[in-house]
């Protein structure tokens, strides 16, 4: 059996964090957050996702801590279940986050489906 090219490999995680990228900066734009481009800084994103959900933006730190980040972890999906919410969805849409491939059409969808709410 041959092993996996690491360059397609490599390449095809470029092109998924892009694509989760280009749909969180559409999705900050449309909330109104006044810094949309930290959705392409690798840890900022994260922050940024809090900052929407409204959640607290210090939290991204627990993700350096080990057995701690499985908290940050559920943080994270309760600020997506927010921004659900800010799309005038129910929370537990979020859950299809957890869903390969199906996360990257969701996350596109609210993206550019209109929020009721926006950003504070």
């Amino acid at each position: 059996m041959r092993d996996l090219n690491p360059f397609l490999a490599a390449g095809g995680g470029v092109l998924g964090y892009l694509l989760v990228t280009f749909a969180l900066y559409k999705i900050a734009l449309n909330l109104g957050h006044d810094l949309p481009w930290l959705a392409f800084i690798p840890i900022a994103n994260v922050w940024l996702v809090l900052d929407l959900g409204g959640q607290p933006g210090w939290t991204v730190l627990l993700l350096f801590v080990p057995c701690i980040n499985i908290v940050e972890l559920v943080i994270v999906f309760m600020a997506w279940a927010d921004i659900c919410r800010r799309h005038d969805m129910s929370g537990i849409c979020a859950l299809l986050l957890l869903v390969p491939l199906v996360n990257l059409i969701f996350v596109y969808y609210l993206a550019y489906s209109s929020p009721r709410y926006r950003h504070a």
